[in-house]
């Protein structure tokens, strides 16, 4: 498949930034929503080499309520979108004690940012009639590991891609969720760690009782993108791929 248009929010860094280089193809094209330019002129950069053309929507995400209507302008502006891929999303190290503002802004870009892509493309890709849509969630939500305001946020994101998938049932457009471990990614902490320090990053497993004891390739969560955007298979629709590390 070639000539693609695609969604990614948070395609500027970690995961995001590597499902663009790894997944997209020569002729394709991205919206990638993020909020440094200067990382998306880097990745712009290294996409154009490769014959992939992308735009960039520099958005805080934090407030994504706060700029809906800037969202659905620039989906608008595309005509088409074949892949939404709801990226975004982090724990800013919020723990228990946060306040109710920060809880709210981490919901903001855990959950509320996916809502209003998932909204306005899934109703654009019902009218086409195809199209498929790639939630990034966390193995927190299914082992209870974590930062208790990350995971209850990010378990609202399993909420969405359910009862979007059941919405989307009999329309040809597919909605699935990957559940990612901690990954490899480079430049993290936990993966300087880990090659670093072996003890030091078992020791932060044990406190955060992640069992497997190891990061999971970011490659692989990269490939396994690519087979559900190369095979567009509607017979997927709701269903949730966990990378966990055999939890």
């Amino acid at each position: 498949m070639s000539g693609l248009t695609y969604v990614i929010s948070g395609g500027t860094s970690g995961l995001g930034r590597a499902i663009c280089l790894r997944v997209l193809k020569p002729g394709d094209h991205a919206l990638i929503c993020g909020l440094n330019e200067n990382k998306f002129i880097k990745l712009s950069e290294e996409l154009l080499e490769k014959d992939i053309s992308c735009e960039f929507l520099g958005l805080d995400l934090r407030k994504s309520s706060v700029y809906e209507s800037e969202i659905a302008c620039a989906i608008q502006k595309l005509q088409k979108v074949d892949i939404l891929i709801n990226n975004v999303g982090a724990s800013l190290k919020l723990n228990s004690d946060c306040t109710a503002d920060e809880l709210m802004q981490l919901l903001q870009l855990n959950l509320v940012s996916a809502f209003i892509f998932t909204k306005y493309i899934s109703a654009s890709m019902v009218s086409r009639g195809e199209g498929g849509i790639i939630t990034i969630g966390t193995m927190a939500t299914v082992t209870d590991s974590g930062l208790l305001p990350y995971i209850i946020t990010k378990s609202a994101l399993d909420g969405l891609v359910k009862k979007s998938s059941y919405d989307l049932v009999g329309t040809r457009i597919w909605h699935v969720g990957i559940r990612p471990g901690p990954l490899d990614l480079p430049n993290r902490y936990l993966t300087d760690l880990s090659n670093s320090d072996p003890n030091a990053f078992l020791m932060w497993c044990n406190q955060n009782d992640y069992r497997p004891k190891r990061l999971i390739s970011y490659e692989l969560v990269c490939n396994l993108v690519n087979y559900l955007v190369e095979n567009n298979n509607y017979d997927l629709n709701g269903n949730f791929f966990n990378c966990g590390g055999g939890i």
